[in-house]
């Protein structure tokens, strides 16, 4: 989980879509396609700010705003520009659209049948997360459940820590959509990284066509192996 962290910010740096893309499938809500079946139809925006320190002490802020819409079925789209990322748990299917260039990337997710792998934790893995009930708030109108998960990467790390890092992940679920309306996650070496929905609208009708690739656009088309859970 630190590495992962370490990389949707290093794809906020390099692509905002990316970390957009990261902070939403990455999340236990969206994760399984079975937790976001039969889930009420939404659009809305979302915005990403990550907040660091420089060394010299100037803050570094940067922001970047997108569109998110997730239909009854469970898929899921992110757009920011001309750039689209779809996820389609029901065909097990991931897209990535370039509006700008009438390319697309479709990865099809084979899962393989057979026994699980269960990684098992060395000496040096790092504790398992910490996690603690926040309570329950109103955000943006929705009745949502907050989580705090601390996560400890030990010294002595790939990192070259010398000394333990604490990262603290803030999550508020919006209980009748079933969605992470407000995650907060505060990273000693990354900084604070904020995603907020907003606008958010229930029950609309979405356009299955939304989750395919346009007619017209040239298709490279790829699979990768998923191990079962």
């Amino acid at each position: 989980m630190a590495i992962g962290m370490r990389l949707l910010v290093i794809g906020m740096r390099l692509s905002p879509l990316v970390a957009l893309f990261s902070i939403s499938t990455c999340h236990p809500v969206f994760g399984q396609a079975a937790a976001n079946k039969n889930r009420p139809a939404i659009t809305a925006d979302i915005q990403l700010t990550l907040v660091s320190r420089a060394m010299d002490g100037t803050t570094l802020s940067r922001t970047t705003k997108g569109r998110f819409v997730r239909d009854a079925a469970g898929r899921t789209l992110l757009q920011q520009g001309a750039t689209i990322n779809i996820s389609d748990p029901v065909a097990s299917v991931s897209i990535s659209v370039d509006e700008s260039k009438k390319k697309a990337v479709r990865l099809q997710i084979a899962r393989p049948v057979g026994a699980a792998r269960v990684p098992s934790r060395s000496a040096t893995s790092s504790p398992l997360p910490v996690q603690r009930y926040l309570g329950i708030r109103d955000i943006d109108g929705f009745r949502s459940t907050g989580t705090e998960t601390i996560h400890i990467t030990p010294a002595g790390s790939p990192f070259g820590n010398d000394r333990p890092l604490e990262r603290v992940t803030e999550t508020w679920i919006a209980n009748d959509i079933s969605l992470p309306i407000l995650v907060i996650i505060r990273d000693p070496v990354s900084g604070t990284l904020t995603s907020q929905y907003t606008n958010i609208r229930v029950g609309e009708e979405i356009d299955s066509a939304l989750f395919g690739v346009p007619a017209g656009f040239a298709v490279r088309e790829r699979t990768v192996a998923t191990p079962e859970k």
